[in-house]
C-alpha cells in the first residue's frame, strides 16, 4: 500500500512539473506572438511612411467631421428640449447642400492608396448624409422639429461610424513621426 502511495505521489509530482513546464512554454509563446504583432505593426507603419501625408489628411478630416456631427447632435437635442426655432435656423445655414460642397479633390482620391481613399470617401458619405438635410431644418419662417429629432439620431449614428473609420487608421503612423516639428518646410532640407 505504501509503495502504491509513493507511485501516486511520484505521478502527481511529475504531472505538476509537466504542467509548470507547459505554462512556461505557453508564456514564452505568448511573448513571441506579442513581439511578432508589434514587429508587424512597425513594418506596416514603415511601409506607409511615404504616404504619411495622405493618412494625416484623412485622419484630420474624419476627426473634424466626427466632431461637427457630435456638436450638431447636441445642438439639435437642445433645440428640441427648449423648443427653440432659432437654433434650428442657425443649424439650417449649413454650407453642405450637395456632395461637391465638401470640396474633396478627385486628384487626391486617385493618388491616395486605394484602401485609404475608400475610408476617406466613406467618411465623407457619412458626414454628407447627416449634413445635407440640415438645410431643411428651417423653412418659410418655421423650424421643423420633426426633422430635428431624426437628424439628431442620424448625426449620432454617422458620427459613430466615422469614429469606427478612424480606428482603422489610428495607429498607422508612429507617434514619433506625427510629432515631427513642422516649423521648417521639408524641401528646405535638401540641396538642389
Amino acid at each position: 500500500m505504501e509503495k502504491c502511495i509513493n507511485i501516486i505521489d511520484f505521478v502527481t509530482i511529475a504531472a505538476l512539473f509537466i504542467t509548470i513546464y507547459q505554462s512556461i512554454l505557453t508564456k514564452k509563446a505568448l511573448l513571441e506572438t506579442r513581439k511578432s504583432i508589434e514587429q508587424d505593426k512597425i513594418n506596416r507603419q514603415l511601409s506607409l511612411l511615404p504616404k504619411v501625408g495622405w493618412i494625416i489628411q484623412v485622419r484630420v478630416e474624419l476627426e473634424l467631421w466626427q466632431k461637427e456631427l457630435e456638436e450638431r447632435s447636441v445642438k439639435l437635442k437642445e433645440a428640441l428640449l427648449k423648443n427653440d426655432e432659432n437654433i434650428l435656423k442657425e443649424l439650417s445655414g449649413a454650407r453642405i447642400k450637395k456632395p461637391s460642397d465638401l470640396g474633396l479633390s478627385k486628384y487626391q482620391y486617385d493618388k491616395m492608396p486605394e484602401w485609404l481613399s475608400e475610408i476617406w470617401l466613406s467618411g465623407a458619405q457619412y458626414y454628407y448624409d447627416a449634413m445635407a438635410s440640415m438645410f431643411y431644418l428651417y423653412e418659410d419662417g418655421k423650424g421643423k422639429f420633426v426633422l430635428a429629432e431624426g437628424l439628431s439620431n442620424r448625426c449620432v449614428k454617422n458620427g459613430t461610424s466615422i469614429k469606427k473609420l478612424l480606428e482603422y487608421i489610428s495607429d498607422m503612423i508612429p507617434e514619433v513621426i506625427l510629432e515631427t516639428p513642422a516649423s521648417t518646410n521639408n524641401s528646405e532640407f535638401f540641396r538642389e
